[in-house]
């Protein structure tokens, strides 16, 4: 039987929710406080919402606009940090105006490409 709470969420833990939208406030802190086998019920503040207990989205009628919940603050940060690393990684390559210096071999750059979940052509020998 498949794990119906992969991140072992329990009623009474803290967690992270992330609105989706600053119109439902910042983020912070919520209770889990109830749990079922698909959902779990958080609060915060006065508001209460379930997410998925796989995902951890929030049940919304719009995807787009649901908010998240992270098993901790450190978690969120983190995922902001690697955003924000990727799109400054992004903005310096647009602005590369010729490959790297000869120190950087093909396979560097192929290596650094699997890391970043990037496929890249194979190279036509000829």
């Amino acid at each position: 039987m498949a794990n119906n709470n992969p991140h072992n969420l329990w009623r009474g833990q803290q967690i992270w929710f992330v609105p989706g939208s600053r119109v439902f406030g910042a983020p912070g802190f919520a209770t889990v406080i109830c749990i079922g086998r698909k959902w779990a019920t958080i609060k915060r503040d006065w508001k209460e919402c379930r997410i998925d207990l796989t995902t951890l989205l929030e049940d919304t009628a719009n995807k787009y606009s649901a908010g998240r919940a992270y098993l901790d603050k450190e978690a969120y940060e983190a995922k902001l940090a690697r955003e924000d690393a990727f799109m400054d990684l992004r903005l310096q390559l647009s602005r590369q105006s010729s490959s790297p210096a000869e120190t950087v071999t093909e396979q560097n750059i192929r290596d650094a490409a699997i890391l970043l979940g990037i496929e890249l052509k194979q190279r036509k020998n000829g």
